[in-house]
Parts: structure tokens; sequence; C-alpha cells
């Protein structure tokens, strides 16, 4: 009785491991495919807003669809590499530039063109950036690997045993 209670418990945390993976996977393929992206905040310049470790959900933008008091993801006018989520504080069309600040910085960063607008925050998730960090992180694909691959072993064995006892039992 306890075996197959044992057996149950295992069937049962195995497919929740694979509806959560899939999950994941339809959840990031329906916000990309949807214009939406995530990102994982780094510094702390826009506490209370969001902090260190929370996920920003984006959707690109265009420039004439910013107004002050909205919360941009830009290119870094250091190296585009970098993206930057700030809220634009002026903006000028005259020529072309806009200003944004941290919420928790005294200085408005140095202008910047309005072409370098990524993407407009729209929603904000508590920790989530930690995951987001890990997960395309080299030694996160690691792990993610070896874990998978392992619960595959693991199921692979369990099924092997199952087949032996039948077959002793016949």
């Amino acid at each position: 009785m306890l075996r197959r209670v044992a057996t149950i418990s295992y069937d049962l945390g195995f497919a929740l491991v694979i509806e959560l993976m899939a999950l994941a996977a339809i959840a990031s393929a329906s916000l990309y495919l949807s214009g939406y992206s995530l990102t994982a905040v780094q510094t702390g310049s826009m506490v209370p807003t969001f902090r260190i470790g929370d996920a920003l959900i984006t959707k690109k933008t265009t420039a004439s669809a910013t107004k002050v008091g909205d919360i941009i993801s830009y290119a870094s006018p250091k190296s585009s590499r970098v993206t930057i989520s700030h809220r634009v504080v002026s903006l000028s069309w005259h020529d072309g530039t806009l200003l944004t600040q941290g919420d928790h910085l005294k200085q408005p960063d140095t202008a910047i063109s309005t072409a370098a607008i990524r993407a407009k925050v729209v929603a904000v998730v508590p920790k989530a950036g930690y995951i987001i960090d890990v997960a395309r992180s080299t030694v996160g694909i690691i792990v993610f690997c070896v874990c998978l691959l392992a619960t595959a072993a693991a199921e692979f064995y369990r099924l092997g045993r199952q087949q032996q006892r039948l077959h002793y039992h016949l």
C-alpha cells in the first residue's frame, strides 16, 4: 500500500513538473508573439516602483505613443546592449529627445533620442527577475537540462521496473 502511495505521488510530481515547464514555455511564447518581453531589474534606481530582482513586462512602443510619466525601456547611450527602464520626465518633439529619471535618483538622465525607445513597462512581477536571470544564465541552462535528463532517466527506470514486475508475475 505504501509503495502504491509513493508511486502515485511520484507520478503526480512528474506530471506537475512537465505541466509547469509546458505552461512556462507557452506563456513565454505567447508574450513574445504578442510583442511583450520580460526583463529582470538589475539596479535600485526605480525604488519603490520596482526593485532589484523584480521582472518587468514590457510591450514594444513608439515615440509618438510615449508621454510624460510613462516608464519606458530604452537603449543605454553608453552601450546598446544595456537596457535602462526609467520614467519619462520631459519630451521635446522639436528635437526628438526626451529626459528620463529613476524614481530613486535625484537627477534626470542624459537626454536621449526618441529612437532609443524599445518598450513601455506595462507590469511588474515582484521577485520573478531572479528566475529570469537564472534561466538565462549558462549555469541555469545546464541545471535545467540536468534536471530534465534526470527526470526522464528516473521515469524510464520506473517504467523498466514496472515491466520487470509484470514479467515476473506472469
